[in-house]
């Protein structure tokens, strides 16, 4: 790694006492921690990562949030005809379109229903999501270690989007374990996510080792703010992650069977901290909701998942009783 003035965290564990005079910032308005450069390397960090999602041997390469790192990848990886499995999160499309590549749309039930009709695509990388994006549904295990094989043998890259993983701990880590064997795999993941933290911005790429360590190098430096480094270091992720997946796992039934009991449908088999609802008159419910404080995601502008959609996530209880409550007036009103 190149070296830079101002690495006060490298040379001293008492940075606050050290005058740094290798850094060119103004003297003049001292803002604490806010006026050093953050660290530059936090190897600690990706250990813990690591450890957390029982990855050992594998490399962990972390960013200022997995929508960076995917951007980092294209670019990394020099995709040029990109499959992406739809329905998916939309900066995928969004990237292809935008630097005019050659990619394909396939529906992920195809791909999970005859893997080997990848063999048919002529492409470099696939893209592909588990918990799906907007429906939260799980790409079976034993197909995605298929899909991993048959590119594998192709010399074809396979990006997993797992920025729901920890929502699904067995899963995550059963995947993790089949992506071993792999060096073509990569698997996003997110931290906004789980630690709640979007304004931080942290996600991760788990990746075979040396392919990490050449993507890593690749990676701007202060990549990540020292705030997010504080917070993650400081933060028992296993022990969130242990109580909140069983509080969303309850919040989610809870939700599901409120609204089944008032007839409305429930795509799917969600299985991490959304669903998506089937609502005629999406742009009038959206709006009600808004007036009554409460902001849900439309998905007019997702490819592949059909019309009046609308996809809600897994809150606190009071907080989903306030939405079945606003959602009991806009059915009462549109009677």
């Amino acid at each position: 790694m190149r070296s830079h003035g101002g690495d006060v965290y490298k040379v001293s564990p008492n940075y606050d006492r050290i005058t740094d005079m290798s850094s060119n910032v103004n003297p003049f308005l001292d803002l604490g921690k806010y006026s050093l450069y953050p660290e530059i390397s936090y190897t600690d960090i990706e250990e813990k990562l690591r450890v957390y999602t029982k990855s050992t041997n594998m490399g962990i390469v972390i960013g200022p949030g997995l929508t960076h790192l995917i951007y980092k990848y294209f670019e990394f990886y020099q995709v040029k005809k990109p499959i992406i499995a739809m329905p998916n999160f939309s900066e995928y499309k969004g990237i292809a379109e935008d630097r005019h590549l050659r990619f394909s749309a396939i529906p992920s039930y195809i791909i999970e229903k005859d893997p080997l009709i990848l063999k048919n695509f002529d492409h470099d990388a696939l893209f592909i999501t588990s918990p799906s994006n907007p429906f939260g549904e799980l790409f079976p295990e034993s197909t995605l270690e298929t899909v991993f094989e048959i590119e594998e043998k192709r010399g074809r890259r396979v990006f997993l989007d797992g920025a729901f993983m920890d929502f699904v701990p067995n899963y995550a880590e059963s995947i993790v374990q089949s992506s071993r064997s792999y060096f073509n795999v990569t698997i996003g993941r997110s931290l906004t996510k789980i630690l709640a933290i979007p304004s931080l911005r942290a996600g991760y790429l788990i990746m075979e080792r040396h392919e990490a360590d050449l993507f890593r190098k690749a990676m701007e430096p202060w990549s990540i703010c020292q705030p997010a480094i504080d917070f993650i270091r400081s933060i028992d992720i296993n022990e969130v992650a242990k109580n909140s997946v069983a509080l969303v796992n309850g919040e989610r039934e809870y939700l599901i069977s409120e609204l089944k009991a008032r007839g409305i449908k429930v795509i799917g088999n969600p299985s991490a901290n959304y669903i998506v609802i089937s609502m005629p008159r999406t742009d009038e419910f959206y709006n009600f909701m808004l007036s009554k404080g409460i902001l849900v995601r439309l998905l007019d502008d997702y490819d592949y998942v059909g019309r009046c959609l609308v996809r809600l996530a897994i809150k606190t209880r009071s907080q989903n009783n306030a939405f079945l409550n606003a959602l009991d007036n806009f059915m009462s009103s549109s009677e």
